[in-house]
């Protein structure tokens, strides 16, 4: 996650992310099947508060996953 000031305490962020869950060490196939996503973000920063929304787009489409774009909402900060 690439994290910047936009304005005053307004902060974006573009990211990328991947992972999984697998039940079993069979069910995991390889790198190119991984579950990935590029995406933005906006959040208003207050110190140890922090609110925002995320927008993400997958890369890799995985037969067990719909294929659609997704919207997340935060409150609180990540670390």
């Amino acid at each position: 996650e690439l994290r910047f000031p936009i304005y005053w305490w307004i902060r974006g962020a573009l990211f990328f992310d991947a992972g999984n869950v697998w039940n079993a060490l069979d069910d995991i196939g390889t790198i190119t099947q991984l579950p990935s996503a590029v995406g933005a973000g906006l959040y208003l920063d207050f110190g140890p508060l922090t609110v925002g929304a995320d927008y993400a787009i997958p890369l890799v489409r995985v037969p067990s996953s719909p294929d659609t774009r997704r919207a997340h909402f935060r409150l609180g900060s990540t670390f």
